[in-house]
């Protein structure tokens, strides 16, 4: 059904497929596996108009493997691309990837296929773009001026090696399984039809519990599911599942009389993470993240549907606040607007300035201005940033603080320096006599010379004026006396908690954001 132009390719891989023990070996494994979805697929192909024998492009790419994955990304039976898929209707979640779907895949796979007969006029092109992408084959047509593949498969520099083979590998293929008594097969195995029939659960139905009301094996139902990713279905609706053969009804029935163990459900919001979620929930993030089949490094995106056990209460933002007393470190600069509410928002893994300005309503350069931030630098799990948002300004899917509920504290203030008491250092403030340094200073002091320089910023020998003030951090035990320190007088004394070594300040908050109310 597909036009053979006998090229030297296409001769090679006949012959290795059949007189060759390895490609021998190939075809029975094939044949086997073709038994899995064949009929199906042709099926499909013969209600589209299309060459059946399109259906050895699948056993090229996946080995009729519906969980087949590429090291890019490509899946399923018919290895689509992430993009690709969406294009083409085959949603993609962390509950179920239509990609993995055999029959969905196989829709989608036949209306792409098409799409590429229609815009290049012949299946040879139209198999390679299925390879290479429609760009990229646009791009050699007209950097060769031929639309021809044969010729573009032999020109140097053309088609890449993998192209120039995939299409002859896909008509060898065909023309060996069309005659397989011919080339010497006779009697292979093949596997039994993978198919189902539908039956229709409630939203978050455990393939165990389809699996139990078939009286079935789970391994069964995942076999006939791919496409379920997290061992149930997805959360926001009923779902079509397959169960095998003749057992819908009695399926149906003992899934109505069992009723519906609905879960509570959580749409996490941007900001937000597993731990701080489980907390307001009350349960731990071990257990949330086993309910929703989460990995230990899948981050969590806004508007990601998230499982609660059943009658979860949410602690309320007010009772955590209170506990935590949280305390938020801003810079010097004080901004004001009348016009715009202040809020504050931690940073998790995947922020990026651009996303946050456009989920606020406001502009990079804000952001900016407003943290002391580089815009090339990275922005880092942990940081918090204060942001002006207009007035009006939809936050009911961004986890934020409101000014009114912490306690904010800017960079180098007194209230700045007392916040740190705790750690076990004091800080005090010298004044500096004709020929002292830094250096001369820690030492009378019994503070090194690296943390007098971090601390002053200067360097540890330069002369300090007379009359200039040092600032000392003192461990709080054994302070040295201050009457009496060699070239140094005290002036003034606060203490205060740098932390030990001297920690990064700037970009800190003090404790915890604690979860926030739901809105």
């Amino acid at each position: 059904q597909l036009p053979i132009v006998w090229n030297p390719r296409i001769v090679r891989y006949v012959e290795f497929f059949t007189q060759d023990p390895r490609g021998r070996s190939s075809i029975t494994v094939f044949a086997r596996r073709a038994g899995r979805y064949e009929q199906r697929i042709r099926s499909v192909f013969r209600q589209k108009g299309l060459p059946e024998d399109l259906l050895w492009l699948s056993m090229v790419e996946s080995a009729h493997d519906p969980r087949a994955k590429s090291p890019v990304g490509a899946a399923g039976l018919w290895q689509f691309m992430p993009e690709t898929g969406k294009v083409y209707g085959l949603t993609q979640d962390r509950w179920a990837d239509q990609r993995f779907n055999p029959v969905a895949a196989t829709e989608a796979a036949a209306a792409l296929l098409s799409d590429l007969k229609r815009r290049f006029g012949t299946w040879d092109l139209a198999m390679a773009s299925y390879n290479m992408g429609y760009g990229g084959i646009v791009g050699l047509l007209r950097r060769y001026n031929t639309n021809d593949y044969w010729a573009l498969s032999e020109l140097e520099g053309g088609l890449p090696w993998e192209t120039t083979l995939y299409v002859p590998k896909i008509l060898a293929l065909a023309v060996v399984m069309k005659n397989l008594e011919v080339f010497g097969f006779k009697d292979l195995a093949r596997d039994a039809a993978v198919e189902g029939d539908d039956v229709t659960v409630p939203p978050q139905t455990l393939l165990s519990t389809v699996a139990q009301a078939a009286g079935v094996n789970v391994k069964e139902i995942e076999v006939l599911n791919p496409e379920l990713r997290a061992g149930r279905t997805p959360p926001e609706a009923p779902y079509v599942v397959k169960v095998p053969r003749g057992k819908a009804e009695g399926t149906q029935n003992a899934l109505s009389k069992k009723g519906s163990s609905t879960l509570d459900r959580y749409v996490v919001r941007a900001g937000e993470t597993l731990p701080e979620i489980a907390a307001r929930f009350g349960v731990t993030a071990v257990a949330l993240g086993d309910l929703n089949k989460l990995v230990a490094a899948e981050g969590l995106r806004p508007g990601t549907v998230l499982l609660l056990p059943k009658g979860a209460r949410a602690i309320d933002g007010a009772e955590i606040l209170a506990a935590e007393g949280t305390t938020v470190v801003v810079p010097q600069e004080a901004f004001a607007y009348p016009d715009r509410k202040r809020v504050f928002y931690r940073i998790v893994t995947g922020d990026t300035l651009k996303d946050l300005a456009t989920r606020f309503g406001v502009t990079m350069d804000d952001l900016r201005r407003w943290n002391v931030l580089d815009p090339d630098a990275r922005l880092h799990d942990g940081m918090t940033l204060q942001v002006f948002v207009p007035k009006g300004q939809d936050l009911a899917s961004v986890a934020v603080v409101d000014a009114k509920d912490v306690r904010i504290v800017a960079v180098g203030t007194p209230d700045f320096f007392t916040l740190w008491e705790s750690k076990g250092r004091t800080r005090e403030v010298v004044t500096a006599k004709a020929g002292d340094t830094l250096e001369s200073i820690g030492s009378a002091h019994g503070v090194s010379p690296g943390l007098m320089e971090r601390i002053n910023r200067k360097g540890r020998k330069d002369p300090l004026q007379a009359g200039e003030q040092v600032v000392l951090y003192l461990e709080a035990k054994g302070t040295a006396p201050k009457s009496d320190a060699p070239g140094s007088e005290s002036t003034s004394k606060a203490k205060t908690d740098p932390g030990a070594g001297l920690e990064p300040l700037g970009d800190a908050i003090v404790g915890p954001l604690p979860p926030l109310p739901v809105r």
